[in-house]
């Protein structure tokens, strides 16, 4: 054991970090402990500061969808679909797990099964978080009313969104209805001008008329 006494007193009070290092007699570190300390202007603490962090049990999901998003932040893809598979398959009603699997499948092009599993949080408030996926999922599957619906709920909940408001016209543009679609793109425009392909197409739409 080694006790050594470092005055304190020419130190101003502030967060620190201490570290002691073991070297051997060629002068490499063999070994090294850090630690943070505080120094206080206080005279006294009236109590000690306490700091829990309790962490779960390492056979909880959460590190098997931790790890499947990781892998996919490193585009393995694959790695990633069996480790979200599994953190959602362990816990079908987390909706972290559910929306990270589902974002996956949509990028995968998995269209319906992004749906099968969104559904079943669509009926409280949680479906906030997937409404835009839904959205997504239903415009590419065809079935625009519906996806128009769900980009509106978005609108009403998150506020204004310039990629939401594209799609809507997008969709609107595909079911003809070109009053629609315009008006979308130009409150688009409003937000964003430098939108060169959306002026185009709100261009093309006003000679048409």
């Amino acid at each position: 054991n080694i006790f050594e006494e470092l005055p304190l007193t020419i130190i101003p009070p502030d967060y620190y970090k201490i570290k002691v290092s073991l070297i051997n007699k060629n002068l490499e570190e063999i070994f090294s402990r850090e630690a943070p300390f505080l120094i206080t202007p206080a005279q006294y603490l009236s109590r000690p500061w306490v700091i829990s962090m309790p962490m779960v049990l390492s056979e909880d999901p959460i590190f098997a969808n931790i790890l499947g998003n990781q892998f996919l932040n490193k585009n393995e893809e694959a790695k990633a679909k069996t480790y979200l598979e599994g953190a959602y398959n362990r816990n079908p009603n987390n909706p972290k797990f559910a929306l990270d699997l589902s974002n996956l499948l949509f990028k995968a092009k998995e269209f319906l099964k992004v749906k099968q599993i969104a559904a079943p949080f669509m009926h409280d408030e949680r479906k906030n978080e997937f409404l835009q996926i839904m959205g997504n999922s239903s415009q590419a599957l065809g079935e625009l009313v519906e996806a128009i619906s769900f980009y509106q709920e978005y609108l009403s909940f998150y506020g204004t969104n310039i990629f939401i408001l594209n799609s809507i016209g997008d969709c609107y543009f595909q079911l003809n209805n070109t009053e629609e679609a315009l008006s979308a793109w130009e409150k688009s425009l409003e937000i964003s001008p430098d939108q060169e392909k959306i002026k185009t197409r709100v261009k093309n739409l006003k000679e048409k008329k």
